[in-house]
């Protein structure tokens, strides 16, 4: 396993309190690039540059698995076509069936067949197919997944990220052959977390400075409490900021200097009409019109209720 840098012992008490504005580090995007990011990013990326068939992110919750998965899709330029399938726990067959929608190919009976054809055809790039919370798929989607590696002989990549629970191992054990598995556990330093929060209270344009909204004691407090897990840390601070703050967004993760830049060339739809949620969200129209007044949407996570 490819595992990051130990933690920076130099950083473990708060630092002194940060200049509110003006800071370059802090331009509000997307991704935070502390040094675990940074550490977990880069072996991602050479993994792929070395043919991975598969490549296993795996971090706990709010360490910013998804940010990373995010920020490496829009950095592959001229090597890759990136899908992102955020819908793990659908079946295979609809999986690649929207794989196949993302390309603006119309899935027919064998969708995973129909990939290996597209990702055969001469001058087509590489196809990585990235799926977030993968731990949450089903056994036969993730021995489908492998199996379409295997079969594509270097012209289909995956790479999943997994929180580590009870399924992550299962998930594993479907993948063999040539993986490559990446830890992403590192998290903020207390001099990363103070910059974070620097770039929450910039991205917010028109707040006070950091410094009046979050003294030392304030930060200290924060990083404590949120382990310093970045996903964490955003939602504990947004809730002291004034009505109307988002969550934090920062700046883009610079590459070294001889790296290939990186650009999705596929983008998955916001929703996709499959079957199931056709039925689901006709139901909820129906109960609407028929003036209910609340309604819950029940069912496991990753099959697309938010989406829905």
């Amino acid at each position: 396993m490819e595992a990051d840098a130990p933690q920076d012992g130099s950083a473990t008490s708060p630092p002194e309190p940060l200049a509110g504005h003006g800071a370059a580090e802090a331009v509000a995007m997307e991704f935070f690039p502390f040094a675990g990011a940074r550490a977990a990013h880069g072996a991602v990326r050479r993994a792929l540059e070395r043919g991975a068939g598969s490549v296993l992110l795996q971090g706990p919750d709010g360490i910013g698995k998804t940010r990373l998965l995010t920020d490496l899709s829009q950095r592959l330029q001229r090597r890759f076509q990136v899908i992102h399938l955020p819908l793990a726990a659908l079946p295979a067959h609809e999986l690649l069936a929207w794989a196949l929608g993302a390309l603006r190919v119309d899935a027919e009976d064998d969708p995973a067949d129909q990939l290996l054809r597209h990702a055969a055809n001469v001058g087509t790039l590489p196809l990585v197919l990235t799926i977030d919370e993968a731990q949450l798929m089903p056994m036969a989607t993730a021995r489908a997944l492998a199996d379409l590696v295997e079969r594509a002989a270097g012209r289909i990549h995956t790479v999943l990220a997994l929180s580590p629970d009870e399924r992550a191992p299962r998930v594993r054990a479907c993948f063999d052959g040539d993986v490559t598995e990446v830890a992403f556990e590192r998290t903020l330093t207390a001099e990363e977390a103070h910059a974070f929060l620097r770039a929450l209270v910039e991205s917010q344009g028109g707040l006070p400075t950091q410094h009046e909204l979050f003294d030392e004691s304030t930060v200290a407090a924060l990083y404590a409490t949120s382990g310093g897990l970045p996903g964490r840390l955003s939602e504990l601070a947004v809730g002291l900021l004034p009505s109307g703050a988002s969550r934090v967004q920062a700046s883009p993760l610079p590459l070294e200097p001889d790296a290939d830049p990186f650009a999705v060339t596929g983008t998955a739809e916001a929703y996709v009409p499959r079957p199931a949620t056709e039925s689901a969200l006709e139901e909820l129209m129906t109960r609407i019109r028929d003036g209910a007044a609340w309604l819950a949407l029940v069912g496991p996570p990753g099959l697309g209720k938010t989406q829905t």
